[in-house]
């Protein structure tokens, strides 16, 4: 069913820490946070390509960056605190496209939290709770299916714009499909991994999937970027615990089911790889 996402002040958090960490944060429940300001004030969409632009940080659709002081709310830095999660190297990522430009229905990997601030523009957001998800590509983050917009009554899921100023706190395993709706969109985002796991659909899917990246190596060189040992940012760290409960059935389970994918995936592969090559293209083209 279509749901309706909640908003939260900065200032009441401030005054109240816990009415975040308490209903949103531990039950893992997006929510619109307002009236966030970056310590730097406002940057031209110029100044940011000039700071970020390098290929040292390009990924596949964004640029990513180390924390900064200066274009991170102390918000963010309270969130770290909390202890909970492990953080990459670059944890902070900066998106830029044009209007009409669309991501895939996906969810992150890594079993990343996301934090992501409207600085210029404003997206419309779809996004699907991981208890209800979308059939994804096998072993992959990418769900088997086009544009979102209504979306039948099995899934549970919220479809909103995302102001310029608003920050999304955006849990694990949350499929999405982001659009573009203003002439220059840029976005901020943090993203850190719990160091526990979760027990929603995807959040099992996920610790299967990363018990078979570890005791079948070849999985992970076939699928991922990069190593399990990268696994968000710190390896064994994390996926000793995500993979304590999962045993050798439910591994190979879990391996049957999403080689089962394969000829479902066949009706996709044309337009997912179009997709993918407009994703890159538009990748900072304002």
């Amino acid at each position: 069913m279509r749901l309706e996402i909640e908003k939260i002040s900065i200032e009441e958090i401030r005054q109240n820490p816990s009415s975040f960490k308490e209903k949103y944060w531990a039950l893992e429940k997006p929510v619109i946070i307002v009236g966030i300001k970056l310590p730097v004030g406002d940057m031209s969409s110029s100044q940011i390509k000039e700071r970020f632009l390098t290929s040292a940080n390009k990924e596949l659709g964004w640029y990513e960056a180390e924390l900064s002081e200066d274009l991170s709310p102390s918000f963010i830095f309270d969130v770290i605190d909390y202890g909970e999660c492990a953080l990459r190297k670059k944890p902070m990522r900066v998106f830029a496209q044009p209007r009409g430009h669309q991501t895939f229905a996906h969810y992150d990997g890594n079993s990343l939290v996301g934090f992501n601030y409207q600085y210029i523009g404003k997206k419309n957001w779809v996004i699907v709770s991981p208890e209800t998800p979308l059939k994804s590509i096998p072993f992959m983050y990418v769900a088997m299916g086009r544009e979102l917009s209504e979306l039948p009554e099995i899934y549970n899921y919220y479809n909103f714009d995302l102001q310029q100023g608003e920050m999304l706190f955006l849990p694990r395993y949350w499929q999405h499909q982001v659009t573009s709706l203003d002439e220059v969109n840029i976005n901020f985002n943090w993203v850190m991994t719990p160091k526990m796991p979760n027990d929603s659909v995807l959040g099992r899917r996920e610790c299967e999937i990363i018990k078979l990246r570890e005791s079948l190596p070849i999985v992970n060189r076939a699928f991922f970027p990069e190593p399990i040992a990268n696994y968000g940012g710190v390896g064994k760290e994390l996926t000793v615990n995500y993979t304590k409960s999962i045993g050798i059935m439910g591994s190979l389970k879990r391996l049957l089911l999403e080689l089962s994918q394969y000829p479902q995936l066949l009706f996709h592969a044309a337009y997912l790889k179009k997709e993918a090559a407009r994703f890159e293209k538009n990748n900072f083209n304002i």
